[in-house]
């Protein structure tokens, strides 16, 4: 979602080297201050951290 970020290819070889590794869930994120589009959606109320 930003110039040259990662391709598919790359984010593939990616988890599989992180799977050789010992891993066996990956948790991962599209981006978020770097994405000009939202990818996520803001549903904490506001002043709820101070």
């Amino acid at each position: 979602m930003i110039p040259n970020g990662s391709s598919w290819g790359e984010v593939i070889i990616l988890a599989k080297e992180i799977e050789k590794a010992g891993a066996n869930i990956l948790n991962s994120g599209i981006g978020w201050h770097e994405a000009r589009m939202p990818t996520i959606a803001t549903s904490v109320p506001k002043k709820t951290f101070h």
